[in-house]
């Protein structure tokens, strides 16, 4: 009988010296997830109404970056914008060619970016799978999901592999919205983030301001969606 108590001390024992150190890395893992998770927006830019936010992307050197606007138009007007494939060019920053590839349905489409760069790089190509959704508050998202293997790869072309973003576009009354726009890629340019990220902060307060003005054209005005409610 004694014999047994002694064993079952000593596994006990045993199981205390295996389990401690798994479970004291269990919540290292769980304390450093969340300070990469809770880093905090830092404001690094501010202009003609739009704030430019960003924050260290997960344990990278890379920046993920926010920016805010306030609009005169409806949700309607930007939705239209933003599905509009032919004009993606002309507001969205570097863009070379962009269009919808496959339309599954008014809430989920493919689209096909290729984003154009300065010699030597060759340019960058980037597939997503865009879905939008309504709140009950009438907030319209859409998020950006990135799915590389889509598409084959093309010749001089090198193909992202991690982003993601999304556009959120909230209603504020009086015919005001405000424009919520984050994205996170990673261009592979080999450069170092002194260079990469004024650039980067720089193109998304461009493709924001390009947008406002663009969602003015009267095709975007007079846009009426029937499945987005204003």
């Amino acid at each position: 009988m004694s014999s047994q108590i002694t064993d079952i001390k000593k596994r006990k024992k045993l199981q205390s010296l295996i389990y401690k150190p798994f479970f004291l890395l269990l919540i290292l893992i769980q304390i450093s997830s969340l300070s990469a998770s809770g880093q905090s927006w830092k404001l690094i830019k501010e202009k003609n109404g739009i704030k430019v936010y960003a924050r260290p992307y997960k344990n990278t050197k890379h920046r993920e970056l926010k920016a805010f606007a306030v609009f005169n138009t409806s949700l309607s007007s930007l939705v239209s914008v933003i599905k509009d494939d032919k004009s993606v060019p002309d507001w969205i920053n570097r863009m070379k060619i962009f269009k919808n590839i496959k339309v599954l349905n008014d809430f989920q489409w493919y689209t096909y970016a290729e984003l154009s760069l300065p010699w030597p790089y060759n340019n960058r190509d980037l597939i997503s799978l865009n879905t939008l959704k309504q709140t009950k508050n009438g907030v319209v998202i859409i998020d950006i999901e990135n799915k590389p293997q889509f598409l084959p790869k093309k010749n001089k072309k090198v193909r992202m592999q991690h982003a993601r973003g999304y556009w959120r576009f909230k209603p504020l009354g009086n015919g005001k919205t405000l424009v919520t726009y984050q994205f996170y890629a990673q261009p592979n340019l080999g450069l170092p983030t002194w260079i990469i990220n004024p650039l980067a902060t720089k193109g998304v307060y461009n493709t924001l301001k390009k947008l406002r003005n663009i969602v003015k054209r009267p095709q975007y005005q007079r846009a009426s969606i029937s499945y987005i409610r204003p």
